[in-house]
């Protein structure tokens, strides 16, 4: 293998699957603070990569769950939860799309989602 394709092929590894520092800082805004610091102690780093997606993705659906109880205590007090409520049925498939095919720029963006998600409900109430 030239030198050229070698040096093509690790460009495409690179942008196909997260690096280290992007990972992390991915993980510092997502995941909980205890978790972050285990998740720095990892030295391997195909183990790392593994473990912080894997930990980025369980804290989303966490926070998932977390607003979807949420609104059902909102729903209980009758209290206005249509929009959150329906912006919070696209979640689920964007959370599959996650464990299939995890970009960092995707993960961000349902994080930011959510966050808006948890707008809306305190601006509603």
């Amino acid at each position: 293998m030239s030198l050229a394709k070698s040096y093509k092929y690790r460009i495409a590894l690179n942008i196909m699957s997260p690096n280290k520092r992007r990972l992390g800082r991915l993980a510092k805004i997502v995941v909980s603070k205890d978790l972050y610091k285990k998740l720095k102690s990892i030295n391997n780093h195909d183990d790392y990569k593994n473990v912080t997606i894997y930990s980025i993705i369980s804290s989303l659906e966490k926070e998932y769950h977390q607003i979807y109880n949420l609104i059902l205590i909102f729903e209980k007090e009758n209290k206005n939860v249509f929009i959150p409520k329906n912006k919070l049925f696209l979640v689920p498939s964007k959370l599959m799309f996650l464990k299939h095919k995890f970009t960092v720029e995707e993960a961000l963006k349902l994080h930011d989602y959510l966050d808006n998600i948890k707008k809306d409900l305190k601006c509603s109430n």
